[in-house]
């Protein structure tokens, strides 16, 4: 069974071609940094920590309907935390998971695994930066 919105514009946006995106805005993201490699990681660092806590709590989340509220908040938590580095498609994974809080178990788990590849690509993204840097 699929999970439908009650209306066409709460469709998730996961599957959509807008995911040509790329995974993180670096003009968005040099707004909070400057280019400064410290202010850098510490961003990093304050958003990983974030982002797993949040992850954590929608992995516990996924499968109980009594737990709606929490996946709903957790996903929101992580969406304004993808936005602020400039991780919208990210971003979009989570808004979907949040509107879509009541949604069945097997759609839950459709929407964490997209989140999670999101995620995935974000720390490749900056192990790769970080291990390029360091054979400079």
């Amino acid at each position: 069974m699929h999970f439908e919105p009650d209306n066409a514009k709460d469709t998730p946006q996961y599957g959509n071609p807008a995911f040509m995106m790329p995974i993180i805005d670096k003009k968005h993201f040099s707004l909070f940094t400057d280019g400064c490699e410290e202010q850098e990681a510490a961003f990093i660092s304050t958003f990983f920590a974030s982002a797993f806590q949040s992850l954590q709590e929608l992995r516990t989340s996924c499968s109980d309907l009594s737990f709606c509220e929490q996946w709903r908040h957790a996903a929101h938590r992580l969406k304004g935390t993808a936005a602020q580095i400039g991780a919208q498609r990210l971003s979009d994974c989570c808004r979907d998971a949040e509107m879509l809080f009541q949604a069945p178990a097997e759609e839950k788990a459709r929407l964490l695994l997209a989140i999670e590849i999101q995620l995935g690509e974000i720390r490749l993204l900056f192990n790769a930066k970080h291990i390029e840097k360091a054979r400079i």
